[in-house]
């Protein structure tokens, strides 16, 4: 059986014949089979090689037209299908920059956590519940006996009493919001 050349060696790895000549600097025997793949398995081809990268099916719908530029979660996902050196380096800097603009968005007040969002939203359904059980508590026993035009007038009383502690409540919620983006 005729030996093979170099060149069909390199051919046979999907890389250059340079890149062979330095498997064989480094001391790689280019002609065992187990030897030469397992050092072209543990190398990292440069991010702007064109020659060596060899794009997948996966990678080249995402790199087709558009590299996702959406949410957090769709640079993620299209990171987590890339296999390309170059598509991956470029994914994951999108993705450190989108990070980077969310931290920005929290601290400057822009974003809040959902556990904020959580939390304000019992506190206002609890002012809220507190407001009726007070109306009905409270209003009861001050229209008893009276005509119905007296008894609208002390319940629009009561109605707005009760909306003014719910607005002063919301009021100093508000404001602790604002103390807790400005630390």
């Amino acid at each position: 059986m005729p030996r093979k050349t170099l060149a069909q060696r390199a051919e046979e790895f999907g890389i250059t014949r340079d890149i062979l000549n330095y498997a064989k600097n480094q001391g790689v025997n280019v002609w065992n089979d187990d030897e030469l793949s397992a050092w072209a398995g543990n190398r990292r081809p440069k991010a702007d090689s064109g020659k060596s990268a060899k794009i997948s099916g996966m990678d080249a719908e995402i790199a087709s037209g558009e590299i996702p530029t959406g949410s957090i979660e769709e640079i993620k996902d299209a990171l987590a299908q890339a296999t390309n050196y170059s598509l991956v380096k470029t994914l994951k800097e999108k993705l450190d920059a989108m990070l980077k603009i969310q931290k920005l968005e929290q601290e400057s007040g822009k974003l809040i956590s959902i556990e904020e969002v959580d939390e304000r939203d019992v506190k206002i359904g609890s002012a809220i519940r507190a407001g009726i059980l007070k109306l009905c508590n409270d209003t009861a026993p001050m229209v008893e006996g009276l005509d119905a035009a007296k008894a609208h007038a002390v319940l629009t009383e009561q109605g707005r009493a009760i909306l003014e502690m719910l607005a002063d409540g919301t009021s100093e919620f508000w404001r602790d919001q604002e103390e807790k983006r400005i630390q």
